[in-house]
C-alpha cells in the first residue's frame, strides 16, 4: 500500500471514529435551530465565532443523541431558558 493511499485510510479511520465518539452530526437551518432549542426543557448551546474576512457564529445544540449545528452571520436570538457556553474554538469534524 502506498503512502499516499495508507493516510487516507487512516484519515477515514478518524473521521469514523469521530462520528461514534460524538454521534450524528446533523447541519440544519437557523430557522429550524432555534424551533429545536426552543422546545428543550434546559437546553445547552454551545457557540463561537471566528472568521477571517466575515464573522460567523457557530451554534452546537444535543437532543435524544443527535447533535445539531448551524452557522449564521448574525448572532441568533437564543431564548432566554438556553444555557449558553462561548467556546473558544470548536471543532467538528467535516463529515
Amino acid at each position: 500500500m502506498s503512502a499516499g493511499a495508507t493516510g487516507a485510510t487512516a484519515a477515514y479511520v478518524a473521521i469514523m471514529e469521530a462520528k461514534k465518539a460524538i454521534g450524528p452530526i446533523i447541519h440544519i437551518e437557523n430557522e429550524d435551530f432555534l424551533k429545536l432549542v426552543n422546545r428543550g426543557e434546559e437546553p445547552l448551546v454551545v457557540f463561537n465565532h471566528g472568521g477571517v474576512f466575515r464573522k460567523v457564529y457557530s451554534y452546537l445544540f444535543s437532543m435524544k443523541g443527535f447533535v445539531f449545528v448551524t452557522r449564521s452571520q448574525k448572532k441568533l436570538p437564543l431564548p432566554g431558558k438556553a444555557q449558553v457556553i462561548k467556546a473558544q474554538k470548536l471543532d467538528l469534524p467535516n463529515l
